[in-house]
């Protein structure tokens, strides 16, 4: 996806440098070619300047007229594209809160249980241990000592204590194959957590670069519009002033209510862009 973007971002600043040196020089030097980023149809504006009768300026402005309105269907083609997309980045943001929701109940539910619960193992095993080594020290001065001075209170309850040791670590042995158990589980858990955050930063990356295409196509139709605009008021400017011509129009597009509702509506489709909710995701 972010190979796609950028081919389409370089293609789109090219152009954008073009039609910055031809507003610059307020003239058509050269021919200008329109490019339909949907159909990829090309229509070939002749430099004005070059044209050298009525019919052949008549012409560029049907051409002129014919490639704006390819570019309304650009227009409407993107739109319904972003409305598609805007679907998507939504279902990303929601897929991240469902993220986030299972997160805190992962950590409330399973991870600081079992914390806490490993904590009081450790605790116990690490007492269990010291009473361990107190009962061996305790048995081995016992043992020691010649058979006819042994106590046989001490020798029963070291024997009784034995008994308790064994006991407690059955009980530690039992809690630590339920701890291994929980660990596992919680494992399993949490690979299932970071496939699901996978998959949404995923489809939200995805969306969002989307929408940076589309703005840039947005932008790229307006231009190109503008420049059709320009061309056809040259053109005009040309009939009147060196041709003289006064018969009708052969279009009145440019200033026509719907041309400008054209633009109008791709430059709101453009400021829209400001407020997409493209930090949702914080870092």
């Amino acid at each position: 996806m972010p190979v796609h973007f950028k081919a389409i971002s370089n293609k789109v600043c090219i152009r954008l440098i073009v039609l910055f040196c031809l507003f610059s020089l307020q003239s058509f030097a050269q021919d200008v070619t329109i490019i339909s980023l949907f159909t990829e149809t090309h229509y070939k504006l002749r430099d004005p300047d070059s044209l050298q009768s009525v019919d052949a300026i008549n012409s560029a402005l049907g051409s002129a007229e014919s490639a704006s309105r390819v570019l309304k269907e650009d227009a409407a083609n993107e739109k319904r594209t972003v409305v598609n997309t805007q679907a998507d980045f939504a279902k990303s943001v929601t897929q991240k809160n469902d993220y986030v929701a299972a997160v805190a109940a992962y950590t409330k539910n399973g991870h600081d249980p079992y914390e806490a619960q490993l904590s009081s193992y450790n605790a116990d095993l690490n007492n269990y241990s010291q009473a361990v080594s107190r009962h061996n020290a305790a048995v081995a001065a016992s043992d020691a000592l010649p058979a006819t001075q042994r106590n046989a209170t001490t020798v029963a309850s070291l024997n009784s204590e034995k008994t308790d040791l064994d006991n407690w670590k059955a009980r530690l042995n039992t809690q630590k194959s339920d701890l291994d158990n929980s660990k596992a589980n919680l494992d399993s858990q949490r690979e299932v957590l970071l496939k699901q955050k996978s998959d949404c930063e995923a489809a939200y990356i995805v969306a969002a670069d989307q929408l940076k295409i589309s703005k840039l196509r947005f932008k790229d139709i307006l231009d190109q519009l503008v420049l059709c605009e320009y061309y056809a008021d040259k053109c005009n400017k040309l009939l009147a002033n060196k041709f003289k011509y006064t018969g009708t129009p052969i279009t009145i597009w440019f200033t026509s209510t719907s041309y400008h509702d054209i633009i109008t509506d791709v430059n709101a489709q453009i400021d829209s862009f400001k407020t997409t909710a493209a930090t949702v995701w914080g870092n």
